[in-house]
């Protein structure tokens, strides 16, 4: 039996129940590729994932990472937009700023300076929280424990539960203004102009107001003349 993505089973559930779908899916395949059905044929070792890469130490990133982390298939366009009041922060070169999340299993987000996205607000904890790769292909953020929480699309996470980040989706650590929105397309990104605030209206200047009032101040002296002539 082959589990298609059409399916329930296949878009929701926890991490592990997904990547027990795509081991089962996997091993039918292989059972029908060897001219059997896919409960009775021996099946093959399992191949090592192209992109695999070998466990984080725990130290490093605070946390256990998952053993149904992968590393995406490269190259991954998936990164972070940061913004902050609701506009993108632009960069030094005058681009959107960008986080690049793609090229590890695990990304940990948190105040420590050694964190993979550092946090700057003082409401955030040292160990925060991640984002997680799957091999479907789906990413996930876990608020590891924090202090303040962390939300995503305005929705506080249960602590230590994986949830599925959504293309498009603001994620928000503990009280900080600053956003961060998942962005997994090349071409999802806007483009910098649009992305600052409009210009807000200057007062205008003290010449400029001279200006404006010298035509009342000339019809003002002239109806001051003709009372005075009559």
């Amino acid at each position: 039996m082959s589990f298609q993505r059409g399916r329930k089973g296949w878009r929701t559930g926890s991490p592990e129940r997904l990547s027990m779908f795509i081991e089962a899916d996997s091993m039918a395949q292989r059972g029908w590729a060897l001219g059997g059905r896919g409960a009775q044929a021996a099946p093959a070792p399992a191949p090592e994932p192209p992109h695999a890469a070998p466990s984080l130490p725990a130290a490093a990133l605070g946390f256990a990472v998952p053993p149904w982390c992968v590393v995406p298939a490269q190259p991954c366009a998936a990164r972070l937009l940061v913004t902050s009041g609701g506009v993108a922060r632009i960069d030094r070169q005058g681009r959107p700023e960008t986080l690049q999340i793609g090229m590890t299993r695990a990304v940990v987000a948190g105040r420590s300076p050694d964190a993979d996205v550092v946090l700057e607000h003082p409401s955030a904890s040292r160990r925060h929280a991640a984002v997680l790769h799957h091999a479907s292909g789906a990413v996930y953020l876990v608020d590891l424990g924090s202090a303040h929480g962390t939300f995503l699309a305005g929705t506080r996470l249960p602590p230590h539960e994986p949830t599925v980040w959504a293309d498009g989706t603001a994620a928000r650590f503990g009280a900080a203004q600053t956003q961060h929105i998942l962005l997994r397309r090349r071409e999802s990104l806007p483009q910098p102009a649009a992305l600052r605030p409009p210009p807000q209206p200057q007062p205008p200047s003290k010449a400029a107001s001279t200006a404006a009032a010298a035509p009342q101040r000339l019809e003002a002296g002239l109806a001051a003349s003709t009372r005075a002539r009559k």
